[in-house]
């Protein structure tokens, strides 16, 4: 079995992993303006999101805001998610 076969085993796919581009309800509009906020958040700060975890070890004020309003930029994204997933599904009911 080579490595790539092994990884893909891992995986739970054998041949062919699916991959879907957008998930149900999503736009590309969506998509794109996700990735432009995400770009400005991080050209305006000067943090890679990955980088700021470890960095706050640092101490320093810049990291700490910048973490904060990035896990409240998640937060408020996967609840606006789920709120329009709410009301897709009671509008499908009604």
């Amino acid at each position: 079995m080579g490595r790539v076969s092994a990884i893909k085993e891992k995986r739970g796919c054998v041949d062919e992993c699916p991959r879907e581009i957008l998930h149900a309800g999503e736009t590309a509009v969506s998509r794109l303006a996700g990735a432009a906020i995400f770009g400005v958040g991080w050209g305006l700060s000067g943090f890679c999101p990955g980088g700021s975890i470890p960095m706050m070890g640092t101490f320093t004020a810049p990291v700490y805001v910048f973490t904060t309003t990035m896990l409240l930029g998640i937060f408020t994204a996967r609840s606006l998610q789920h709120l329009a997933a709410l009301r897709a599904s009671h509008l499908k009911e009604a």
